[in-house]
């Protein structure tokens, strides 16, 4: 997935290196033992439609880049500037859903990636 971030074209990857970085961020702490709880969590944020969520996924998957890694910052103010987040949740939705290390526990979990609606 490619991003124009800070007038920089940066390449977002949803590969191993983007689960371990997740993984770092999101844990869980099971008697004593810290455990990475990446995908999960971030599945949460996503179904929240959290921006801060958004900017977690954007950013670990940017870590791979060779060229241009941004900021927290520079990754905020890009969601900041979208029109409609809508469309980044489901773009990068998408793209977890394909990538050959995400897509099978994605996939799992991506029933809660719809959004929460009232029943009448």
């Amino acid at each position: 997935m490619l991003l124009t971030i800070a007038g920089k074209e940066v390449e977002v990857l949803f590969g191993t290196r983007f689960v371990r970085e997740l993984d770092k961020r999101y844990t869980i702490n099971l008697n004593g033992a810290e455990f990475g709880f990446g995908l999960n969590k971030a599945s949460f944020y996503m179904s929240q439609r959290s921006p801060v969520g958004l900017a977690d996924l954007i950013e670990c998957g940017t870590r791979t880049s060779k060229r241009f890694k941004p900021t927290t910052e520079q990754i905020e103010a890009f969601i900041d500037e979208q029109d409609d987040l809508e469309d980044l949740f489901m773009a990068i939705n998408e793209e977890l859903l394909e990538s050959n290390i995400t897509k099978k526990q994605w996939a799992e979990i991506a029933t809660e990636m719809e959004p929460q609606t009232k029943e009448d």
